[in-house]
């Protein structure tokens, strides 16, 4: 499974401040979704302030509620075929790591190995 992690651009809206003003230098709502291997749409939230840092938009999103309730229909952790990785998803560094999310190790001082892994 992937997850999607991206902010829509939107007009500024009237009194709100910098709540949606981004890091990217411009005004969105963040989005996020996470997809099954055919890409098809399990969840998808949206709507938090485009200033919320990503991983506090996972924290507080339905999905990151439902995955650590096991209220999302996944499927039984075990291996993938031909592959000693188990299902999990696919996450940016942004994400804790957990028995359901697989992140990137840190771009900084990767050896061969992790560099590979990434």
């Amino acid at each position: 499974m992937r997850s999607f992690q991206t902010h829509i651009r939107v007009k500024k809206p009237p009194r709100s401040a910098s709540r949606y003003y981004n890091y990217k230098k411009y005004f969105s709502i963040g989005l996020l979704a996470l997809a099954d291997a055919t890409y098809k749409f399990i969840i998808v939230d949206f709507g938090a302030y485009g200033s919320t840092a990503d991983v506090r938009i996972f924290s507080s999103s339905r999905l990151s509620e439902r995955l650590h309730a096991n209220q999302l229909v996944l499927p039984e952790p075990r291996l993938l075929p031909g592959s000693p990785a188990p299902f999990v998803i696919g996450a940016d560094e942004g994400f804790a790591l957990a028995p359901h999310v697989m992140r990137p190790f840190p771009r900084r001082n990767l050896d061969d190995r992790r560099h590979i892994f990434n």
